[in-house]
């Protein structure tokens, strides 16, 4: 029964084991019915149970994109999105499962978006070892008999990875920590940029990103070893 502009007026507040029941499909009409009935606090406890209902589906989400970025990653911002999603219960508007599961997606691309803001800014991680194409480990030509005359490779190493914007640096964190291959590399970067980058990656991108992070570390490693002497005219 209803009044007025759509309201419900025979609405009734449900408790945990009766919201926990229902399906999604009747959980959303419980929201709307909530809302419409001037229920808001009962429109959020159900949009935060079928929040909830969400985590694999959320899981399977961000798994699919970030899955290299290790399980601790990937479960931190399934976790943020879950949270946002429970604190914010009250901004989904929508009257069908469809909207609900838009609503929620997106909250999960927008903590996918801050988790890769976070990682540009956090110091660069450096491998024990970097292998060009001829297999060679040229981190470990650039050491030293006495430790305090050696270069610190890994501190110039990461200055160089931090040089790069954010789709190469993501290029070159797979290519440094993983065994995939170029083609492999391109799709994740793919993957992991979505909505957030104007250039396609393509496995010759990724070749081409690779042998110049390369070259610039050996570059780099080079003038650390032997820096250039400075006049003193004094």
């Amino acid at each position: 029964m209803r009044e007025g502009k759509g309201r419900t007026t025979n609405f009734r507040e449900f408790n945990d084991a009766e919201l926990a029941r229902l399906a999604d499909e009747e959980l959303v009409a419980y929201i709307r019915n909530a809302r419409r009935a001037g229920k808001p606090d009962a429109a959020v406890e159900g949009a935060q149970v079928l929040a909830f209902r969400y985590e694999p589906r959320i899981e399977g989400f961000v798994y699919g994109r970030i899955r290299d970025l290790g399980e601790p990653v990937c479960d931190e911002v399934v976790g943020r999105t879950l949270e946002s999603a429970v604190e914010s219960a009250g901004s989904f508007k929508g009257e069908e499962i469809e909207e609900f599961g838009g609503w929620i997606f997106r909250i999960a691309r927008r903590r996918l978006a801050d988790m890769h803001r976070e990682r540009k800014r956090r110091p660069a991680q450096v491998p024990d070892a970097i292998r060009g194409e001829d297999g060679e480990d040229f981190l470990g030509e650039h050491g030293a008999e006495d430790p305090h005359e050696a270069v610190d490779a890994a501190s110039v190493v990461r200055q160089v990875i931090e040089s790069r914007n954010e789709q190469h640096r993501l290029v070159i964190e797979l290519g440094l920590f993983t065994s995939m291959s170029h083609e492999e590399i391109a799709a994740e970067v793919e993957r992991q940029m979505e909505g957030h980058s104007d250039d396609p990656m393509t496995d010759q991108n990724v070749a081409q990103i690779l042998s110049r992070f390369h070259r610039d570390v050996r570059k780099a490693l080079a003038e650390a070893e032997d820096p250039p002497t400075v006049d003193d005219d004094d």
